[in-house]
């Protein structure tokens, strides 16, 4: 018996399952990149921001 040119009907939701499913775990593993990108900038931003000022603090120390 030759093999069937077309997919089995549960064949074929299987794949659009399979499909979805990656596009979902792709999304998440995205959306966690990002918090994790944002975090390393937001901490970044908050030592820099904090070293300006303890800069600043201590030419006002120099200065009284």
């Amino acid at each position: 018996r030759p093999p069937r040119s077309t997919p089995k009907p549960s064949s074929a939701a299987s794949d659009v399952y399979k499909r979805q499913l990656y596009k979902v775990v792709i999304a998440r593993a995205t959306v966690a990149k990002l918090r994790r990108l944002f975090m390393f900038v937001y901490i970044r931003l908050v030592v820099y921001e904090l070293s300006i000022k303890i800069n600043l603090i201590k030419q006002l120390s120099r200065i009284g």
